[in-house]
């Protein structure tokens, strides 16, 4: 009876032992170099393992200066702050069978620390912008690299350019972004042109320069004339004012919305000018006071409307015309 009691507990131990089976590291691939400083290690979990233990270390294998599992029994850890500094790292998986540690080696290569900041634009226009009037774009900051970039200043060349957005020195780890406000206030007429440059630890270049663009138009501020206002016909002289300078000759397009009134259709202000003047409708009352003016007008009209001429001053006002006319001067309308 001992004998064969011997035997069934030597069978026994035989099919414990050639059925049990360590676990196995799957990822990372052994051998290969880890991507950043964070990484998650998986295993198999093997036949009769009732706890696994994962040691990684610097100094050797079995060492454990970076990370140690302890006993556990999940077949994957994620492991963070992993060297960043392309040094040979040392893995020990660890399995417990019938409460024996069988362990298994590998190793791999630390990743190298890559700070990378991606810029969104290489070139902001903004066009044509009124002068005193500002105009924003935005510009997107990313770090795309395995490490935390650092903008350490943002500095903007070029007349009425200017940023904001951000508090600098700026961290952006891996994955996050970050955006600032480019601004063009021109307070002069004429093409404009500068530069934003972000220096930063980035791996792609110590700056990122950013061109910037951007015309500015002077506006019109004001439309005077020499009169107040006016009762009857008459013409008047007047001038358009800019709110700067024009920095070459500046068309403004007149236009009026009363028929009665006829404007010329554009003033031209001459470069380096605010303002410039329009002549009125009638040449003759260039200069003359008002009293004369008016009747030079009247005269005048009496002319064109007698000769079926039809100046567009005279039809624009004809039925006040006719009436002053016969009520100032007769005699035109008595030739018949």
């Amino acid at each position: 009876m001992r004998e064969e009691s011997a035997t069934e507990l030597a069978s026994q131990s035989l099919a414990s032992t050639t059925s049990s089976e360590p676990a196995a590291l799957t990822s990372p691939a052994a051998g290969s170099q880890l991507t950043g400083s964070s990484a998650t290690f998986a295993w198999t979990t093997g036949t009769n393992v009732t706890a696994y233990r994962l040691y990684l270390g610097t100094k050797g294998s079995g060492t454990k200066n970076v990370f140690n599992s302890g006993a556990i029994t999940a077949a994957s850890v994620t492991v963070t702050d992993l060297p960043m500094t392309g040094a040979t790292i040392y893995a020990e998986l660890s399995s417990e069978i019938n409460g024996s540690w069988k362990s298994s080696h590998y190793t791999f290569t630390a990743a190298v620390s890559t700070p990378t900041l991606s810029v969104s634009v290489s070139n902001l226009a903004f066009g044509n912008v009124a002068v005193n009037s500002a105009s924003t774009q935005s510009v997107t900051l990313s770090s795309i690299g395995n490490a935390a970039v650092t903008v350490s200043s943002a500095t903007v060349s070029g007349a009425g350019f200017s940023v904001s957005g951000a508090t600098l020195p700026l961290t952006l780890n891996p994955g996050q972004t970050a955006s600032l406000t480019v601004q063009f206030d021109p307070t002069a007429a004429g093409a404009a042109s500068g530069t934003l440059t972000l220096a930063s630890n980035s791996s792609s270049g110590a700056s990122s320069v950013i061109g910037l663009a951007g015309t500015g138009v002077p506006v019109l501020s004001a439309i005077t004339c020499s009169n107040a206002s006016m009762t009857g016909a008459g013409s008047d002289a007047c001038s358009v004012a800019l709110n700067a300078a024009a920095a070459s000759a500046f068309a403004v397009n007149l236009a009026s919305n009363n028929s009665s009134v006829v404007v010329s259709a554009s003033v031209t202000v001459a470069s380096g000018a605010t303002n410039g003047k329009y002549p009125p409708a009638e040449p003759g009352a260039l200069g003359l006071p008002a009293p004369q003016r008016g009747r030079l007008v009247h005269r005048e009209c009496c002319i064109r409307v007698l000769y079926s001429s039809w100046h567009p001053f005279c039809r624009g006002a004809l039925l006040q015309l006719l009436q002053d006319l016969r009520r100032e001067q007769p005699e035109c309308l008595s030739r018949g």
